[in-house]
């Protein structure tokens, strides 16, 4: 390999890395798109030039040269795109046929190259490789026309980049232009003196070097475009800004003042469609009487102001705007919030129109004083009313009569300065009620509205006369504790609360209990504005409630991580599937008297790329939020059907296999038909299959749930009910739930020989299910203390460490079934004999 070869290899590796790491962001960017096929066109340039060198002959170097007419036909089109999208000169090519006269010189340049080969005589060979020698009588076009192209789409280029320079008015195009003027320039100069001045000083023996010359522009341009990138507001770029702040309209500008945004608040208010206003300039939404002017920089702060409508209809607003500005304080967008206030102004009008009268009462009754004072009186009396109502309107609560999240975010806002300056400390409390869904779905709204009305009064009586209370909304609260210096300060008055919440509640007939979960967020360590102080409470309320309800919890920063954590796992759920990543285990459940594995529980894992093996109390509850329980779930079901049908045929034998459901997959329409298309596939038994539900179904809409359970029953499959008497029992549900089985929890059984309550509940399930013509089977038996209790009991099945613990299929077949073999039936094998186990499983 010669040494020019190696030169435009190396060009072809810069140019090929260059275009790679513009188009792999696929972002609609249309400057982005056509630099990066700039650059593409240079690398196959380059490319072909290094084959060119390294041609054994003049044919073959003939040909690569032929080809490379498409580069420099389709170079310097492309380059005055790029500059016409960085400068946004639509007007250029807004319509097909301003694209066509722009791409006709070149697609010219390319046909005519392409039907006028290049023959093998006209290659000459040099040091550095092959060169092209063009001779004397190839014509007028073959000499001027491509100087004529590139000379002109290049000056149009420097021509539009120096007009962009000096008309844009941001800072930062300024210099995004000018260094991509001296890119061109640089360019053309050096382009001129390799094409021009060295052939006149005859220095002729040089290769093509139009690739390394493009080397200059394109590192300008590079850097250009992504140093001084384009900014465009968007809602997200400033959405912790107007977070909370408003809770009506919102409307966002771009920097010359056309709206790219708008929330159905703002579109319900005005009567439009966010299409209908979308690149509308924002002055058309004010009236001409107003003295605002939307393209100044001018603020505003809870200004009332007449909008107008669609159809030109007025609308009087609280309005408030806040202008955003980039590095270079170039204006990029304007964010405008506000509220409909047409009570509040026909409230106003109401006052003026009362003071009107008053005024011309007076005047009018000049002679009957005494008569006239009395009026006034009551008139007046009427004015402080109406004032007292607006602002009843704009900051109180209208169930309460408790502060409003308006009121408490401005005095928050205000007290922060206040508490910076006087360096004194305070703690804001987010309380959301815990149960209130419940009482309000099952006793109605009316009942609902007035318990809240009554936590209200109880939230008074927990608090000092200096502390501030609003109701948020729904059934949440915020709380301002004045002047806390210590979190025991804060603990005392969070405990206070909660105790009087959880006493009973007298609502008519009714004795309602109640709790709430609190978060705690302290100023200044948790925050230095009204927004960051609530959000941090709310995520500090959110832990309490994942750590049981009816708690308090302080802000940490570590909290927001595991949101952040539980975000990136919920999202890895969606590939966990499709990528094999889960994988079941079984737990044999045995025959308390003979030992015999009657059956087996499937416990699904998550194989993590990055986190390893996951259990199930880890990822569940998001799959249960996330919706995804309901595929992971099927999965499940008919991976386990198809384990037991192998099993089945292995041992000749009927093998109970248990699966766990959640509550969201019994609510799905079509949950029966799932299991049924699953028994169909894998031919499998009904009656040696088993679902396990947990109490909570109560808490949900049991009607169709139970419809659903009835209807599998049907079908001969086996209802067991898991972890039994640790949530929501009730005796009036249990008498209509079709169920087969009664599983006693560990955490009962844990208690044996140690607690006699959790031994008489035992007891009592096992009487219990005996009654209702269930079957019981026990969790979590470690010890052989357990195991004698349980028999003697009469229960019949046990499932536990004491036998095994959840193992592999493999493993299963391994140990067990060969066992199986051996001794023609499956005999529990005590713990203390079974190979090692799987510890990491549970």
């Amino acid at each position: 390999m010669n040494w020019f070869a190696a030169i435009y290899f190396s060009c072809f590796m810069y140019y090929l890395i260059t275009t790679i790491v513009t188009l792999y962001p696929c972002k609609k960017n249309g400057a982005r798109g056509v630099f990066g096929m700039i650059c593409l066109n240079l690398a196959l340039w380059s490319m072909l030039l290094f084959m060119m060198s390294l041609a054994d002959s003049p044919e073959l170097a003939a040909f690569y040269r032929w080809v490379m007419c498409f580069c420099w036909s389709a170079l310097f089109t492309l380059i005055l795109y790029l500059v016409l999208f960085l400068a946004g000169r639509r007007v250029f090519y807004n319509q097909p046929w301003k694209n066509v006269l722009l791409i006709t010189p070149g697609v010219f340049c390319f046909v005519f190259y392409v039907l006028t080969p290049i023959g093998p005589d006209q290659m000459i060979f040099l040091d550095p490789g092959w060169a092209f020698a063009v001779p004397a009588d190839r014509g007028f076009f073959w000499d001027t026309y491509f100087t004529f192209y590139y000379v002109t789409y290049t000056l149009m280029a420097l021509v539009v980049t120096a007009y962009w320079n000096r008309t844009t008015p941001y800072v930062r195009e300024r210099r995004q232009s000018a260094i991509i003027f001296l890119s061109f320039l640089s360019t053309l100069i050096f382009g001129g003196i390799a094409d021009t001045l060295l052939p006149i000083l005859g220095i002729t023996s040089l290769p093509p070097l139009t690739v390394l010359l493009c080397l200059v522009c394109i590192i300008g341009l590079n850097f250009a475009i992504n140093r001084y990138r384009m900014m465009r507001i968007t809602p997200k770029s400033i959405m912790m800004e107007v977070f909370m702040m408003m809770s009506e309209g919102l409307i966002i500008t771009d920097g010359q003042g056309r709206i790219v945004a708008m929330n159905a608040g703002a579109e319900t208010i005005l009567a439009y469609s966010g299409q209908e206003l979308l690149d509308q300039p924002i002055q058309a939404l004010f009236d001409q009487s107003e003295p605002f002017d939307c393209s100044s920089v001018q603020d505003l702060k809870s200004s009332a102001m007449t909008l107008l409508g669609k159809d030109r209809h007025p609308v009087s607003v609280l309005i408030s705007c806040h202008t955003h500005y980039d590095q270079f304080a170039d204006r990029i967008g304007t964010v405008f919030t506000f509220s409909d206030i047409n009570e509040l102004m026909a409230a106003e009008a109401a006052l003026a129109e009362s003071n009107s009268a008053l005024e011309e009462k007076v005047s009018q009754r000049t002679k009957e004083l005494a008569q006239i004072n009395c009026q006034l009186k009551k008139e007046i009396a009427e004015n402080s009313r109406n004032e007292a109502r607006i602002k009843k309107m704009a900051y109180e609560d209208a169930l309460t009569k408790l502060y409003n999240r308006r009121f408490f975010y401005e005095y928050l806002e205000k007290h922060v300065t206040y508490a910076m300056r006087t360096n004194k400390g305070f703690a804001v409390l987010f309380i959301d009620l815990d149960g209130f869904k419940l009482i309000n779905d099952s006793l109605g709204h009316d009942m609902g509205d007035a318990l809240l009305i009554r936590v209200a009064e109880i939230l008074k009586k927990a608090l000092r006369e200096s502390d501030v209370l609003c109701r948020a909304g729904g059934d949440e609260f915020l709380i301002l504790l004045h002047d806390t210096y210590r979190n025991d300060e804060v603990t005392e008055a969070c405990t206070k609360i909660l105790f009087l919440l959880e006493r009973p509640i007298a609502m008519d007939s009714y004795n309602l209990h109640i709790s709430a979960s609190i978060g705690i967020a302290c100023f200044p360590q948790d925050g230095y504005s009204p927004e960051l102080l609530i959000k941090n409470a709310d995520i500090a309320m959110y832990e309490a409630k994942e750590q049981g309800k009816g708690q308090f919890v302080f802000y940490e920063d570590s909290l927001k991580e595991d949101i952040d954590e539980n975000m990136t796992l919920s999202n890895d759920l969606y590939s966990a599937i499709d990528n094999n990543q889960f994988e079941l285990v079984y737990q044999p459940q045995v025959d308390a008297t003979t030992q015999e594995i009657n059956g087996f529980e499937a416990l699904i894992r998550w194989h993590h790329p990055e986190r390893g093996l996951l259990a199930p109390a880890k990822f569940i509850p998001l799959a249960e939020r996330t919706e995804l329980i309901i595929p992971i779930g099927e999965w499940v079901i008919r991976t386990a059907m198809a384990q037991q049908k192998k099993w089945q045929e292995q041992t000749g034998k009927r093998l109970r296999m248990a699966v766990n459901l959640s509550t969201k997959q019994l609510k799905m329409a079509d949950f029966v038909n799932v299991i049924e298309y699953a028994l169909l596939e894998f031919d499998g038994d009904p009656a040696s299959f088993e679902l396990e539900i947990t109490e909570s179904i109560f808490m949900e809409d049991t009607t169709l749930m139970l419809n659903q359970l009835k209807q599998i029953k049907d079908m001969g499959m086996a209802i067991a009910i898991d972890d039994f008497g640790t949530e929501y029992s009730s005796l009036s549900y249990l008498k209509k739930l079709p169920m087969d089985r009664i599983k006693i929890p560990k955490t009962f059984i844990d208690g044996i020989g140690h607690n006699e309550k959790d031994e008489a509940i035992i007891v009592s399930t096992i009487v219990l299910g005996l009654k209702l013509g269930c079957r019981t089977i026990a969790e979590g038996v470690e010890t052989e203390k357990q195991l004698l209790f349980l028999k003697q009991h009469g229960c019949e099945e046990i499932q536990g460490y004491y036998f095994y613990q959840p193992m592999q299929a493999q493993k299963i077949e391994h140990e067990l079934f060969n066992y199986y073999k051996r001794s023609n039936g499956l005999i529990c094998l005590p713990a203390h004999k079974i190979t090692a186990t799987y510890q990491y499983y549970m």
